[in-house]
């Protein structure tokens, strides 16, 4: 990138930045890279960042701000989205979370941004209809000043080509975690401990939102089908959502009294000690997920997964190797659990293998040089 501003990449993440998650510390890896080569780059996220967070990003090269409508057409928003572009005055613009149709584009378009990135994280719906032409003209209108979508798995880039929303080119770079936090878990003993869980079990986790979509629901009927089989299980459900009062009461109705727990929200899921603490790590999403870092971080704690054979999920985690994919049963999640929980050795191997895959294809800064490789030479 040339020009005045030829350093200043603006970046919208539509999240609420109140813990050292995936995509906080994907941030951080891309200030550091961009910083190496300096460019100076603002994340502009949907609230104020937390103390925790906005340590993370004291650099030179990175600032902070916060928009809470970034992809509203309202008048007030598009007036705030304008005087942003205004007092940046960046060279490129990258958005993310949300849909690519927004007014953000066309703003850039009349600041002078000289290139406008969509960031695609979105996990798909089955059965999701592409939309008939008149309208899909109009989205493709509102995304024309779009150059390039960056999707997070080649399932997500298939979609945004299907969907025909955009006529960017489409580049895909997977998703990476940060694997030198590792060493700063919890203990297994540690966190059975804080919350009250016997040692001596086989410990079987699921760790996302308590929404529907994530089938939580489906976890919680399969481990009841576990438990008639083998009493000596665990099952954690880490995170909050608006579900979690009735998901609580269904574990009540199918019996799993005292062979549940539910963490409610972890902080920092990586050094809470529950990829640590598990045996058996799931994701029974109903979601044809983009990616699910949540089955990256298991794995790099060499713990293997048991995930529904849906949407990207088949990308990062390969079937009889990493974990086990599934239909979406829970009779086939019960199987699957049992299969890797009867079985030592298994599960051992395809943990093991699980792990140096992580490490040798997901790494956050293997992704975050990436990232910045594209937006540097964007102009070349």
């Amino acid at each position: 990138m040339t020009g005045t501003n030829s350093s200043e990449i603006l970046f919208f993440i539509a999240i609420s930045p109140t813990k050292l998650g995936g995509i906080e510390l994907f941030a951080h890896e891309l200030a550091l890279a961009l910083g190496r080569a300096g460019r100076r780059i603002t994340f502009c996220f949907s609230t104020p960042a937390s103390e925790e967070v906005a340590r993370l990003f004291d650099m030179p090269n990175a600032r902070l701000t916060h928009l809470k409508e970034q992809s509203r057409f309202s008048r007030g928003a598009v007036r705030e989205l304008r005087d942003l572009l205004r007092r940046e005055r960046p060279a490129a613009v990258v958005y993310s979370f949300g849909s690519i149709v927004r007014p953000l584009p066309w703003l850039c378009r009349a600041a002078g941004v000289k290139h406008v990135v969509y960031n695609d994280h979105a996990s798909r719906v089955p059965g999701d209809a592409t939309d008939a032409p008149p309208k899909r003209w109009l989205k493709r209108l509102l995304t024309a000043p779009v150059e390039e979508v960056i999707a997070v798995s080649e399932f997500v880039a298939a979609c945004s080509r299907r969907e025909k929303l955009h006529g960017a080119r489409v580049l895909t770079i997977p998703n990476g975690i940060d694997l030198s936090r590792r060493a700063q878990s919890a203990t297994r003993e540690e966190f059975l401990t804080r919350f009250g869980i016997p040692s001596g079990r086989k410990i079987v986790t699921q760790l996302s939102w308590l929404v529907k979509e994530k089938g939580v629901d489906l976890f919680l009927t399969a481990a009841a089908e576990v438990l008639r089989q083998d009493a000596n299980v665990h099952f954690v459900v880490g995170g909050e959502g608006a579900g979690r009062q009735e998901l609580e009461h269904l574990a009540g109705e199918l019996g799993l009294g005292g062979h549940v727990t539910f963490t409610g929200k972890l902080a920092d899921p990586i050094t809470s000690g529950l990829y640590a603490a598990s045996d058996v790590f799931c994701l029974a999403s109903r979601w044809q997920e983009a990616c699910g870092l949540v089955l990256l971080e298991a794995m790099s704690f060499g713990v293997p997964v048991v995930a529904t054979r849906t949407g990207g999920i088949p990308e990062f985690v390969r079937d009889g190797v990493d974990g086990l994919l599934v239909e979406g049963d829970a009779a086939d999640y019960a199987s699957a659990m049992l299969a890797l929980v009867k079985d030592d050795d298994r599960r051992r191997t395809m943990g093991g293998s699980a792990r140096r895959r992580v490490e040798e294809e997901f790494d956050v800064r293997r992704m975050a040089a990436r990232y910045a490789e594209d937006l540097i030479t964007m102009d070349h």
